[in-house]
């Protein structure tokens, strides 16, 4: 059997300063400027040379072969999905998966080698890590991730931060306004199952 690719690489929060915030009469015609019009964020560049945290480590997961943690059976995006990271509060609750129940994963690592059931499994699967954070006035923070393959939806205390397609390329969102202080749960799903493309 060939070897498989990681299928969830680094994950790092990336801490930056913010020095000035687009000076009137910014010249817009830049290529930063260009992704952001196209509802695209640059790639940060230097992430050694920068403050971060890393969540490496191990995170919590849930195979999910359905999709069932994303999409209702009409396929409709869920609204309480496993990205809400809910907990069930007793047997008769609503709420049919538990993170702080289920086995981990060591990232970065591919799931295919580190435990045998997933062996030969393609599909959605969902992980989950918890960190403290205490936010530095002035300063942006973001989720980096070295790769994940092929799909990743992130999500920071249950809100969409964005998604990422391509499991060999390094990305990052902002997550600035949705970290809080203290606690706060980065839940990812990846995605390697295969599609006609």
């Amino acid at each position: 059997m060939p070897r498989r690719r990681p299928i969830a690489a680094q994950c790092l929060l990336v801490a930056l300063q913010v020095v000035a915030a687009g000076a009137a009469g910014a010249d817009d015609s830049s290529p930063r400027a260009g992704l952001a019009e196209a509802g695209l964020a640059p790639l940060i560049a230097n992430i050694g040379g920068r403050a971060t945290m890393s969540l490496n480590g191990e995170w919590r997961t849930i195979v999910d072969p359905y999709g069932a943690g994303y999409l209702s059976y009409h396929a409709e995006r869920l609204s309480d999905g496993y990205f809400k990271d809910a907990r069930p509060e007793g047997p008769g609750d609503r709420v049919e998966y538990d993170f702080d129940a289920s086995p981990t994963l060591t990232v970065p690592g591919d799931w295919n080698s580190q435990r045998p059931e997933l062996f030969l499994y393609e599909g959605p699967l969902w992980y989950r890590k918890t960190f403290r954070y205490e936010a530095e006035a002035g300063r942006r923070t973001f989720v980096h991730f070295g790769a994940v393959n092929r799909t990743a939806r992130v999500f920071l205390n249950g809100d969409p931060v964005g998604e990422h397609e391509g499991g060999f390329t390094p990305f990052n969102f902002e997550i600035t306004s949705k970290l809080r202080r203290g606690d706060n749960s980065l839940v990812v799903q990846a995605d390697s199952g295969r599609d006609r493309d």
